[in-house]
Protein backbone atom coordinates (compact mmCIF):
# COMPACT_ATOMS: atom_id res chain seq x y z
CA UNK A 1 0.00 0.00 0.00
CA UNK A 2 1.40 3.12 -1.12
CA UNK A 3 1.48 6.45 0.98
CA UNK A 4 -1.35 9.26 -0.22
CA UNK A 5 0.82 12.45 -1.80
CA UNK A 6 -1.21 15.02 0.23
CA UNK A 7 -0.54 13.41 3.58
CA UNK A 8 -0.22 16.33 6.23
CA UNK A 9 3.25 16.56 8.38
CA UNK A 10 2.79 15.30 11.69
CA UNK A 11 3.35 17.49 14.63
CA UNK A 12 6.69 17.69 16.19
CA UNK A 13 5.10 16.31 19.22
CA UNK A 14 4.29 13.24 17.42
CA UNK A 15 7.85 12.33 17.88
CA UNK A 16 9.67 11.08 21.02
CA UNK A 17 11.76 14.14 22.35
CA UNK A 18 15.17 12.01 23.98
CA UNK A 19 16.14 12.65 27.30
CA UNK A 20 18.72 15.67 27.85
CA UNK A 21 21.83 14.41 29.14
CA UNK A 22 22.80 16.54 32.40
CA UNK A 23 26.42 17.87 31.69
CA UNK A 24 28.95 16.74 34.60
CA UNK A 25 29.95 19.41 37.30
CA UNK A 26 31.61 19.67 40.33
CA UNK A 27 29.75 16.88 41.99
CA UNK A 28 30.39 14.70 38.89
CA UNK A 29 33.88 15.51 38.97
CA UNK A 30 34.15 14.55 43.00
CA UNK A 31 32.48 10.99 42.20
CA UNK A 32 35.16 10.13 39.62
CA UNK A 33 37.89 10.64 42.19
CA UNK A 34 36.08 8.94 45.29
CA UNK A 35 35.89 6.07 42.94
CA UNK A 36 39.71 6.37 41.87
CA UNK A 37 40.68 6.86 45.77
CA UNK A 38 38.53 3.53 46.39
CA UNK A 39 39.46 1.21 42.97
CA UNK A 40 43.28 2.21 44.18
CA UNK A 41 42.76 1.38 47.98
CA UNK A 42 41.39 -1.82 47.45
CA UNK A 43 44.39 -2.88 44.85
CA UNK A 44 46.88 -1.03 47.70
CA UNK A 45 45.16 -3.74 50.38
CA UNK A 46 45.47 -6.61 47.37
CA UNK A 47 49.54 -6.24 47.57
CA UNK A 48 49.58 -4.29 44.41
CA UNK A 49 50.65 -0.98 45.26
CA UNK A 50 52.10 -0.09 42.17
CA UNK A 51 49.44 -0.56 40.37
CA UNK A 52 47.18 1.75 43.00
CA UNK A 53 49.96 4.49 42.65
CA UNK A 54 49.30 4.63 38.98
CA UNK A 55 45.11 4.37 39.66
CA UNK A 56 45.21 7.00 42.65
CA UNK A 57 47.96 9.50 40.03
CA UNK A 58 45.43 9.09 37.17
CA UNK A 59 42.28 9.89 39.13
CA UNK A 60 43.92 12.35 41.15
CA UNK A 61 45.15 14.30 38.12
CA UNK A 62 41.61 13.86 36.39
CA UNK A 63 40.44 15.10 39.21
CA UNK A 64 42.09 18.15 39.73
CA UNK A 65 42.17 19.15 36.20
CA UNK A 66 37.92 18.56 36.04
CA UNK A 67 37.62 20.63 39.49
CA UNK A 68 39.75 23.10 37.96
CA UNK A 69 38.26 23.63 34.54
CA UNK A 70 34.87 23.60 33.12
CA UNK A 71 35.90 22.91 29.55
CA UNK A 72 38.35 20.38 30.35
CA UNK A 73 35.41 18.52 33.34
CA UNK A 74 33.34 18.57 29.81
CA UNK A 75 36.06 17.07 27.44
CA UNK A 76 37.20 14.34 30.06
CA UNK A 77 33.27 13.63 30.18
CA UNK A 78 32.81 13.37 26.85
CA UNK A 79 35.60 11.20 26.22
CA UNK A 80 34.66 9.23 29.10
CA UNK A 81 31.29 9.23 27.18
CA UNK A 82 32.78 7.61 24.39
CA UNK A 83 34.98 5.12 26.04
CA UNK A 84 32.05 3.70 27.12
CA UNK A 85 30.51 3.23 24.15
CA UNK A 86 33.14 2.16 22.75
CA UNK A 87 33.49 -0.61 25.69
CA UNK A 88 29.78 -0.77 25.66
CA UNK A 89 29.11 -1.63 21.92
CA UNK A 90 32.09 -4.33 21.81
CA UNK A 91 30.68 -5.98 24.81
CA UNK A 92 27.58 -5.92 23.53
CA UNK A 93 28.80 -7.01 20.14
CA UNK A 94 30.02 -10.46 22.07
CA UNK A 95 27.51 -11.35 23.91
CA UNK A 96 24.97 -10.44 21.96
CA UNK A 97 26.34 -11.82 19.17
CA UNK A 98 26.73 -15.43 21.26
CA UNK A 99 23.33 -15.38 22.12
CA UNK A 100 22.18 -14.88 18.53
CA UNK A 101 24.47 -17.83 17.25
CA UNK A 102 23.90 -20.28 19.82
CA UNK A 103 20.39 -19.52 20.84
CA UNK A 104 18.40 -17.63 18.53
CA UNK A 105 19.48 -19.04 15.18
CA UNK A 106 18.92 -22.10 16.05
CA UNK A 107 15.49 -21.49 17.85
CA UNK A 108 14.53 -19.76 15.02
CA UNK A 109 15.19 -22.71 12.94
CA UNK A 110 13.66 -25.08 14.95
CA UNK A 111 10.27 -22.98 15.01
CA UNK A 112 10.93 -22.93 11.01
CA UNK A 113 10.56 -26.55 10.63
CA UNK A 114 7.66 -26.55 12.73
CA UNK A 115 6.02 -23.93 10.32
CA UNK A 116 5.60 -21.18 13.07
CA UNK A 117 5.05 -17.75 11.45
CA UNK A 118 4.20 -15.39 14.23
CA UNK A 119 4.25 -12.27 12.40
CA UNK A 120 2.41 -14.19 9.44
CA UNK A 121 5.35 -12.84 7.36
CA UNK A 122 4.68 -15.92 4.92
CA UNK A 123 0.76 -14.90 5.19
CA UNK A 124 0.52 -13.08 2.08
CA UNK A 125 -4.13 -13.42 1.79
CA UNK A 126 -3.73 -11.85 5.31
CA UNK A 127 -4.87 -8.09 5.72
CA UNK A 128 -2.70 -5.87 6.79
CA UNK A 129 -2.94 -1.87 8.46
CA UNK A 130 0.79 -1.10 8.66
CA UNK A 131 1.52 2.60 7.25
CA UNK A 132 4.62 4.18 6.81
CA UNK A 133 5.45 6.67 8.31
CA UNK A 134 7.45 10.10 7.04
CA UNK A 135 10.67 9.04 5.09
CA UNK A 136 14.06 10.74 6.77
CA UNK A 137 14.41 13.24 4.13
CA UNK A 138 10.86 15.20 4.82
CA UNK A 139 11.50 14.91 8.58
CA UNK A 140 15.09 16.06 8.36
CA UNK A 141 13.09 19.43 6.99
CA UNK A 142 10.75 19.97 8.96
CA UNK A 143 12.77 19.55 12.16
CA UNK A 144 15.03 21.86 10.52
CA UNK A 145 13.08 24.65 9.79
CA UNK A 146 12.27 25.01 13.90
CA UNK A 147 13.90 26.50 16.44
CA UNK A 148 14.01 26.70 20.16
CA UNK A 149 15.65 29.48 23.10
CA UNK A 150 16.83 28.17 26.37
CA UNK A 151 17.11 30.26 29.40
CA UNK A 152 20.18 31.32 30.56
CA UNK A 153 20.86 29.01 33.81
CA UNK A 154 22.26 30.94 37.23
CA UNK A 155 26.45 30.61 37.20
CA UNK A 156 27.82 28.66 40.29
CA UNK A 157 30.51 30.74 40.93
CA UNK A 158 34.16 31.34 39.41
CA UNK A 159 35.41 27.40 38.54
CA UNK A 160 38.76 27.82 39.48
CA UNK A 161 37.56 29.26 43.12
CA UNK A 162 35.37 26.49 42.96
CA UNK A 163 38.55 23.95 42.69
CA UNK A 164 40.51 25.58 45.13
CA UNK A 165 37.81 25.44 47.89
CA UNK A 166 36.84 21.79 47.27
CA UNK A 167 40.42 21.15 47.30
CA UNK A 168 41.33 23.17 50.31
CA UNK A 169 37.90 20.95 52.02
CA UNK A 170 39.61 17.52 50.90
CA UNK A 171 42.75 18.13 52.25
CA UNK A 172 41.21 19.15 55.57
CA UNK A 173 39.25 16.27 55.85
CA UNK A 174 42.12 13.70 55.17
CA UNK A 175 44.56 15.57 57.29
CA UNK A 176 41.65 15.16 60.31
CA UNK A 177 40.72 11.87 59.33
CA UNK A 178 44.65 10.87 59.30
CA UNK A 179 45.16 12.85 62.87
CA UNK A 180 42.19 10.34 63.81
CA UNK A 181 44.50 7.10 63.49
CA UNK A 182 47.62 8.48 64.69
CA UNK A 183 49.36 10.04 61.48
CA UNK A 184 51.34 13.24 62.33
CA UNK A 185 52.15 11.94 65.39
CA UNK A 186 54.68 9.44 64.69
CA UNK A 187 57.19 7.15 66.53
CA UNK A 188 60.91 9.08 65.91
CA UNK A 189 64.61 8.72 65.63
CA UNK A 190 67.67 9.64 66.34
CA UNK A 191 70.60 9.04 63.44
CA UNK A 192 73.69 7.56 64.84
CA UNK A 193 76.65 6.81 63.04
CA UNK A 194 77.40 3.75 64.54
CA UNK A 195 73.83 2.07 65.09
CA UNK A 196 72.27 4.01 61.82
CA UNK A 197 69.42 4.99 63.81
CA UNK A 198 67.20 4.25 67.14
CA UNK A 199 63.47 4.91 68.27
CA UNK A 200 63.35 8.27 70.35
CA UNK A 201 64.16 7.63 74.19
CA UNK A 202 61.26 8.81 76.69
CA UNK A 203 58.88 8.94 74.08
CA UNK A 204 55.07 7.78 74.63
CA UNK A 205 52.25 7.87 72.20
CA UNK A 206 49.10 5.91 71.08
CA UNK A 207 49.19 4.78 66.65
CA UNK A 208 46.53 3.00 65.62
CA UNK A 209 45.15 1.92 68.62
CA UNK A 210 48.23 0.65 70.36
CA UNK A 211 50.39 2.25 72.86
CA UNK A 212 54.06 2.79 72.04
CA UNK A 213 56.76 3.80 74.95
CA UNK A 214 60.50 4.09 74.93
CA UNK A 215 62.65 4.57 78.06
CA UNK A 216 65.79 6.24 78.68
CA UNK A 217 67.73 4.18 75.99
CA UNK A 218 64.81 3.75 72.92
CA UNK A 219 63.81 0.16 74.14
CA UNK A 220 60.47 -0.24 74.24
CA UNK A 221 60.12 -1.04 77.71
CA UNK A 222 59.54 0.35 81.28
CA UNK A 223 62.47 2.94 82.38
CA UNK A 224 65.62 0.81 83.96
CA UNK A 225 68.80 1.12 86.11
CA UNK A 226 72.26 0.67 83.93
CA UNK A 227 73.53 -1.23 86.73
CA UNK A 228 71.63 -4.76 87.50
CA UNK A 229 69.47 -4.38 90.90
CA UNK A 230 71.01 -7.15 92.96
CA UNK A 231 68.83 -10.36 92.60
CA UNK A 232 67.17 -9.34 89.39
CA UNK A 233 67.62 -11.98 86.46
CA UNK A 234 68.35 -9.30 83.27
CA UNK A 235 66.82 -10.24 79.58
CA UNK A 236 68.16 -8.34 77.03
CA UNK A 237 66.26 -9.16 73.68
CA UNK A 238 67.88 -7.01 70.45
CA UNK A 239 66.05 -7.14 67.32
CA UNK A 240 64.04 -5.96 64.07
CA UNK A 241 60.59 -4.99 64.05
CA UNK A 242 59.08 -8.19 64.78
CA UNK A 243 60.38 -7.66 68.30
CA UNK A 244 59.20 -4.12 68.28
CA UNK A 245 56.14 -5.26 67.45
CA UNK A 246 54.91 -2.65 65.44
CA UNK A 247 52.20 0.60 66.17
CA UNK A 248 49.23 -1.55 66.01
CA UNK A 249 50.66 -3.76 68.69
CA UNK A 250 49.73 -2.62 72.38
CA UNK A 251 52.90 -2.20 74.91
CA UNK A 252 51.24 -4.80 77.18
CA UNK A 253 51.02 -7.06 73.81
CA UNK A 254 54.44 -7.28 72.81
CA UNK A 255 55.88 -11.25 73.03
CA UNK A 256 58.54 -9.29 74.86
CA UNK A 257 56.02 -7.95 77.92
CA UNK A 258 54.30 -11.24 77.85
CA UNK A 259 57.21 -13.45 78.09
CA UNK A 260 58.43 -11.24 81.44
CA UNK A 261 54.84 -11.91 82.87
CA UNK A 262 55.34 -14.95 82.00
CA UNK A 263 58.39 -15.72 83.72
CA UNK A 264 57.37 -13.27 86.79
CA UNK A 265 54.61 -15.83 87.32
CA UNK A 266 56.63 -18.85 87.82
CA UNK A 267 57.67 -17.77 91.04
CA UNK A 268 61.37 -17.35 90.50
CA UNK A 269 63.52 -16.04 93.70
CA UNK A 270 63.79 -12.19 92.46
CA UNK A 271 62.69 -9.76 89.70
CA UNK A 272 62.74 -10.78 86.21
CA UNK A 273 63.32 -7.95 83.96
CA UNK A 274 62.92 -7.97 79.99
CA UNK A 275 64.61 -5.72 77.81
CA UNK A 276 62.95 -4.95 74.46
CA UNK A 277 65.53 -3.23 72.23
CA UNK A 278 63.76 -3.75 69.34
CA UNK A 279 63.47 -1.37 66.00
CA UNK A 280 61.88 -1.49 62.85
CA UNK A 281 64.45 -2.02 59.55
CA UNK A 282 67.26 -3.21 61.81
CA UNK A 283 69.45 -5.70 60.68
CA UNK A 284 72.74 -7.24 62.04
CA UNK A 285 74.88 -4.36 61.66
CA UNK A 286 72.60 -1.89 63.09
CA UNK A 287 71.96 -4.57 66.05
CA UNK A 288 75.89 -4.79 66.49
CA UNK A 289 76.33 -0.95 66.51
CA UNK A 290 74.13 -1.05 69.45
CA UNK A 291 76.41 -3.36 71.16
CA UNK A 292 78.96 -2.19 70.70
CA UNK A 293 78.09 1.61 71.91
CA UNK A 294 76.78 0.00 74.88
CA UNK A 295 79.48 -3.02 75.23
CA UNK A 296 78.51 -3.88 79.10
CA UNK A 297 75.05 -5.20 77.60
CA UNK A 298 73.88 -3.67 80.11
CA UNK A 299 74.81 -6.33 82.61
CA UNK A 300 72.16 -8.69 80.90
CA UNK A 301 72.39 -12.47 82.09
CA UNK A 302 70.35 -13.16 79.19
CA UNK A 303 70.70 -12.11 75.24
CA UNK A 304 67.93 -13.13 72.95
CA UNK A 305 69.01 -12.06 69.34
CA UNK A 306 65.41 -11.81 67.37
CA UNK A 307 64.82 -11.80 63.66
CA UNK A 308 63.39 -13.09 60.62
CA UNK A 309 65.82 -14.67 58.30
CA UNK A 310 65.44 -11.76 56.05
CA UNK A 311 67.73 -9.44 58.21
CA UNK A 312 70.45 -10.97 57.21
CA UNK A 313 70.24 -9.20 53.68
CA UNK A 314 70.15 -5.83 55.73
CA UNK A 315 73.16 -3.41 55.39
CA UNK A 316 74.10 -0.39 57.88
CA UNK A 317 71.61 2.69 56.98
CA UNK A 318 70.44 5.78 57.94
CA UNK A 319 67.28 7.15 58.25
CA UNK A 320 67.93 8.39 54.14
CA UNK A 321 66.97 4.84 53.33
CA UNK A 322 63.78 4.68 55.48
CA UNK A 323 60.25 6.13 55.91
CA UNK A 324 61.04 7.55 59.55
CA UNK A 325 61.38 10.81 60.57
CA UNK A 326 64.00 12.14 62.81
CA UNK A 327 63.74 14.23 66.28
CA UNK A 328 65.23 17.24 64.52
CA UNK A 329 62.55 17.38 61.57
CA UNK A 330 59.11 15.40 63.11
CA UNK A 331 56.17 15.63 60.11
CA UNK A 332 54.17 18.89 60.89
CA UNK A 333 51.04 17.26 58.92
CA UNK A 334 49.80 14.15 58.84
CA UNK A 335 49.96 13.98 55.29
CA UNK A 336 53.23 14.81 54.98
CA UNK A 337 53.83 11.25 56.88
CA UNK A 338 51.69 8.97 54.34
CA UNK A 339 53.68 11.01 51.34
CA UNK A 340 57.14 10.41 52.82
CA UNK A 341 55.80 6.61 53.00
CA UNK A 342 54.98 6.42 49.73
CA UNK A 343 58.15 8.18 47.91
CA UNK A 344 60.06 5.43 50.25
CA UNK A 345 58.37 2.44 48.82
CA UNK A 346 58.73 3.84 45.20
CA UNK A 347 62.46 4.63 46.04
CA UNK A 348 62.93 1.30 47.47
CA UNK A 349 60.77 -0.80 44.66
CA UNK A 350 63.29 0.87 42.10
CA UNK A 351 66.81 0.37 43.18
CA UNK A 352 67.67 -2.61 41.45
CA UNK A 353 68.53 -4.67 44.39
CA UNK A 354 68.29 -8.63 42.71
CA UNK A 355 69.17 -12.10 44.44
CA UNK A 356 72.32 -11.88 43.43
CA UNK A 357 72.85 -8.72 45.57
CA UNK A 358 70.79 -10.04 48.52
CA UNK A 359 72.95 -13.67 48.50
CA UNK A 360 76.25 -11.52 48.61
CA UNK A 361 75.23 -9.36 51.71
CA UNK A 362 73.72 -12.42 53.44
CA UNK A 363 76.95 -13.47 53.76
CA UNK A 364 78.32 -10.41 55.39
CA UNK A 365 75.32 -10.30 57.67
CA UNK A 366 75.68 -14.16 58.47
CA UNK A 367 79.53 -13.07 59.84
CA UNK A 368 78.08 -9.68 61.07
CA UNK A 369 75.81 -11.67 63.90
CA UNK A 370 79.22 -13.92 64.60
CA UNK A 371 80.78 -10.99 65.28
CA UNK A 372 78.27 -9.79 67.76
CA UNK A 373 77.97 -13.20 69.06
CA UNK A 374 81.87 -12.30 70.07
CA UNK A 375 80.92 -9.03 71.91
CA UNK A 376 77.99 -10.59 73.56
CA UNK A 377 80.32 -13.15 75.35
CA UNK A 378 82.94 -11.09 76.51
CA UNK A 379 80.09 -9.13 78.37
CA UNK A 380 79.62 -12.35 80.19
CA UNK A 381 76.30 -12.46 78.94
CA UNK A 382 74.27 -16.13 78.04
CA UNK A 383 73.19 -16.12 74.25
CA UNK A 384 70.54 -17.75 72.45
CA UNK A 385 69.33 -17.11 69.18
CA UNK A 386 65.85 -17.34 67.68
CA UNK A 387 64.62 -17.00 64.18
CA UNK A 388 60.63 -16.42 63.82
CA UNK A 389 59.54 -18.57 60.62
CA UNK A 390 57.21 -17.04 58.55
CA UNK A 391 53.87 -18.07 58.03
CA UNK A 392 55.05 -20.91 55.41
CA UNK A 393 57.48 -22.70 58.53
CA UNK A 394 55.17 -21.27 61.13
CA UNK A 395 52.69 -23.93 60.06
CA UNK A 396 55.06 -26.46 58.53
CA UNK A 397 53.14 -25.86 55.24
CA UNK A 398 54.42 -27.70 52.17
CA UNK A 399 56.11 -25.35 48.94
CA UNK A 400 53.58 -24.18 46.66
CA UNK A 401 52.86 -25.84 43.96
CA UNK A 402 53.37 -25.03 40.53
CA UNK A 403 49.67 -23.98 40.27
CA UNK A 404 49.81 -21.75 43.81
CA UNK A 405 53.49 -20.02 42.49
CA UNK A 406 53.72 -20.60 38.41
CA UNK A 407 56.82 -18.19 38.45
CA UNK A 408 58.58 -20.11 41.19
CA UNK A 409 59.38 -16.96 42.67
CA UNK A 410 57.65 -18.33 46.30
CA UNK A 411 59.83 -21.17 46.35
CA UNK A 412 63.06 -19.69 45.32
CA UNK A 413 62.09 -17.79 48.61
CA UNK A 414 61.61 -20.06 50.84
CA UNK A 415 64.82 -21.95 49.65
CA UNK A 416 66.95 -19.13 49.83
CA UNK A 417 65.41 -18.16 53.32
CA UNK A 418 66.25 -22.05 54.39
CA UNK A 419 69.75 -21.88 53.14
CA UNK A 420 70.67 -18.48 54.69
CA UNK A 421 69.30 -19.99 58.37
CA UNK A 422 71.55 -23.19 57.98
CA UNK A 423 74.62 -20.60 57.19
CA UNK A 424 73.64 -18.38 60.09
CA UNK A 425 73.33 -21.88 62.45
CA UNK A 426 76.91 -22.84 61.35
CA UNK A 427 78.37 -19.95 61.95
CA UNK A 428 76.81 -19.27 65.52
CA UNK A 429 77.67 -23.04 66.02
CA UNK A 430 81.11 -21.97 65.65
CA UNK A 431 80.65 -20.10 69.06
CA UNK A 432 78.94 -22.22 71.15
CA UNK A 433 75.29 -20.43 70.13
CA UNK A 434 72.43 -22.40 69.21
CA UNK A 435 69.96 -21.33 66.93
CA UNK A 436 66.12 -22.16 67.41
CA UNK A 437 63.55 -21.99 65.06
CA UNK A 438 59.83 -22.40 65.89
CA UNK A 439 59.02 -24.27 62.09
CA UNK A 440 55.29 -25.62 62.54
CA UNK A 441 54.85 -24.33 66.28
CA UNK A 442 51.31 -22.09 65.33
CA UNK A 443 50.37 -25.04 63.72
CA UNK A 444 47.68 -25.13 67.00
CA UNK A 445 47.22 -21.51 67.64
CA UNK A 446 44.77 -20.75 65.74
CA UNK A 447 43.98 -19.02 62.31
CA UNK A 448 47.07 -17.78 60.02
CA UNK A 449 45.38 -14.54 59.79
CA UNK A 450 44.40 -14.24 63.51
CA UNK A 451 48.49 -15.37 64.20
CA UNK A 452 50.22 -13.19 60.94
CA UNK A 453 49.73 -10.22 60.03
CA UNK A 454 49.10 -9.78 56.28
CA UNK A 455 53.07 -10.31 54.75
CA UNK A 456 53.12 -13.32 56.71
CA UNK A 457 56.21 -12.36 59.12
CA UNK A 458 55.13 -10.01 61.56
CA UNK A 459 52.72 -11.57 63.64
CA UNK A 460 49.12 -10.18 64.91
CA UNK A 461 48.38 -10.12 68.74
CA UNK A 462 47.61 -13.62 68.77
CA UNK A 463 51.06 -14.39 67.56
CA UNK A 464 52.81 -12.21 69.98
CA UNK A 465 51.04 -14.20 72.97
CA UNK A 466 51.78 -17.60 71.22
CA UNK A 467 55.24 -16.52 70.61
CA UNK A 468 55.95 -15.62 73.81
CA UNK A 469 55.01 -19.00 75.19
CA UNK A 470 57.57 -20.72 72.79
CA UNK A 471 60.17 -18.21 74.54
CA UNK A 472 59.21 -19.36 77.43
CA UNK A 473 59.31 -22.83 77.60
CA UNK A 474 62.87 -22.74 75.59
CA UNK A 475 64.39 -20.37 78.43
CA UNK A 476 63.60 -22.67 81.04
CA UNK A 477 64.33 -25.80 79.51
CA UNK A 478 67.80 -24.57 77.43
CA UNK A 479 69.02 -21.42 79.13
CA UNK A 480 72.11 -22.52 81.94
CA UNK A 481 72.25 -19.44 83.67
CA UNK A 482 68.63 -19.08 83.96
CA UNK A 483 68.60 -22.56 85.54
CA UNK A 484 71.37 -21.81 87.87
CA UNK A 485 69.78 -18.68 88.94
CA UNK A 486 66.06 -20.30 88.96
CA UNK A 487 67.41 -23.34 91.54
CA UNK A 488 70.10 -20.81 93.63
CA UNK A 489 68.84 -17.16 93.57
CA UNK A 490 72.20 -16.00 92.13
CA UNK A 491 73.51 -15.28 88.55
CA UNK A 492 76.40 -14.20 89.49
CA UNK A 493 78.36 -17.10 86.62
CA UNK A 494 79.63 -14.97 83.93
CA UNK A 495 81.14 -17.79 82.11
CA UNK A 496 79.92 -18.46 78.15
Amino acid sequence: MSEPAAKPLQSVEWFPTPPRTPEGGVRSALVKLAIGAVFGALLFLRHHPTAAYVVWGISGGVGGISLASAGARAAIDRALAAFGRVVGLALGGILLGAVYVLVVTPTRFVRRLFGADDLHLRDSNRQSFWLACDDEARKVRWVGTMFATEAPTAGSGHPIRNAVLVLVGLVLLSEGVLRAEGFGHTVLYIADPDIGYYPEPNAELLRYGGRVATNQYGMRSPPIEREKPPGTFRILMIGDSTLYGGSYIDQEDMYSSVLQKRLTALGLPGKVEVLAMGCNGWGPFHEHGFVKHYPDAFHADLTLIQMPIDDVVRPLYGLMNVPFFSVKDPPRVALEEVANHLMWRYRANHVGIDDAWEDRQATYGVHEYGLMVDDLKKAGTEVMTFVLPGSYAGYDKPLPTDADDPSGRLRNALKNDEQRRANLTAELAQRGVVTYYARGFFKDKGPEDQIYRDDGVHLETAGHHAYAEYLDATIQAKSRRFQQWRTSGSSAEKKP
